[in-house]
């Protein structure tokens, strides 16, 4: 009975964390219109831009006050002994994941129109209003809440996975090959998160992945 309580306890943050997925698409909503214009003019790229930044920036705050209302998670493991190391196997997994021949996602392809046509502000937000957002969401807010207390290395396992599957639902179809990349970046990040205990290294790590993507997409195009 008192587990069933601790379970249903727990269900209000499955109501929290779609919120504020909402409050994040929201927040992306300005500069996604401003990449939806063709050829937009100088005034408009900017004022958009400006708009989009604020908005992204309010729904990080809104995100972030949520994610400080819980206590860190009690984890019964120490840091990684040599963090640098660590960092470099989670680079690795990023890559292998990216490198497998899955095709091009939806998402990724609404993306790289969206940035042919507003190169300054979709980079902003992939490069850092997403991370930010991204990160505190699925990583900070989705382990407070459900996994508040991880225990056994199995319980990470579950979390970690969840996490993944979660995020990488939100960038790719899971019946669909393209989810692997996604899934991949998701078990880094959240590994990241729950080694450190400190969102810091997994956005780092999550700006890093979009940062590459991005130049190597701007190379291709010219």
């Amino acid at each position: 009975m008192a587990r069933l309580k601790r379970v249903l306890k727990r269900w209000p943050g499955i109501f929290a964390l779609v919120w504020f997925t909402i409050v994040y698409s929201f927040g992306q909503a300005p500069i996604v219109v401003l990449g939806m214009i063709k050829q937009p003019s100088l005034t408009v790229q900017i004022i958009l831009t400006i708009v989009g930044v604020l908005t992204l920036a309010i729904a990080a705050w809104f995100i972030w006050q949520y994610y400080q209302k819980w206590p860190p998670v009690k984890r019964y493991f120490s840091k990684p002994q040599h963090p640098v190391i660590f960092m470099v196997i989670m680079v690795a997994i990023v890559a292998v994941g990216q490198a497998i021949p899955t095709g091009t996602s939806d998402n990724q392809a609404t993306l790289e129109q969206l940035m042919r046509n507003a190169p300054v502000g979709m980079t902003l937000m992939a490069v850092v209003g997403a991370p930010i957002c991204e990160e505190l969401l699925f990583r900070g807010i989705f382990f407070r809440r459900f996994l508040p207390t991880i225990s056994s290395w199995q319980t990470g396992v579950i979390g970690i996975l969840i996490s993944a599957l979660i995020f990488g639902s939100l960038h790719a179809s899971l019946f669909s090959l393209t989810v692997i990349p996604y899934i991949a970046m998701g078990i880094a990040f959240a590994m990241t998160y729950l080694a450190f205990d400190d969102l810091r290294y997994d956005i780092g790590l999550h700006m890093l992945n979009n940062l590459i993507a991005a130049v190597t997409f701007f190379m291709s195009i010219h």
